[in-house]
């Protein structure tokens, strides 16, 4: 009986565990629709070997079955290509990317998401 309870308690620990480390990739969001803005952010200096600048970005996707505004940063350098386009406005692009939350135990940032990965990119239909 004992065994069973430790067993138990040892599987509720363990799940608990792992929602509260990947809590962004577990409740991910994966979003498509019109891209509105990408704005760069930065320059941040980044300690590394060699030494280069990241570019945050401020990228804002208007969900197309809903139609509501997501917005997240992101430091993926695939955003500074869509930086110029969106300032052209001469097409309209849909964009395929997913968004990882902030956890509810950060109170500042809960509800907001960060680190927008780019996985597709087409022409609005």
């Amino acid at each position: 009986m004992r065994i069973w309870a430790f067993l138990s308690a040892f599987v509720i620990a363990l799940f608990v565990a792992v929602i509260i480390l990947f809590y962004p990739y577990v409740f991910s969001r994966n979003i498509y629709g019109e891209m509105l803005s990408v704005e760069r952010v930065g320059p941040q200096t980044v300690l590394s070997d060699n030494k280069s600048l990241s570019f945050s970005f401020a990228v804002a996707i208007k969900e197309e079955t809903s139609g509501v505004i997501l917005t997240a940063s992101s430091e993926d350098r695939q955003w500074g290509a869509w930086e110029k386009l969106t300032e052209a406005k001469s097409k309209k692009y849909c964009v395929q990317a997913r968004l990882f939350p902030y956890p509810p135990w950060n109170l500042v940032k809960a509800g907001t998401y960060h680190d927008a990965r780019l996985l597709k990119v087409e022409e609005c239909k």
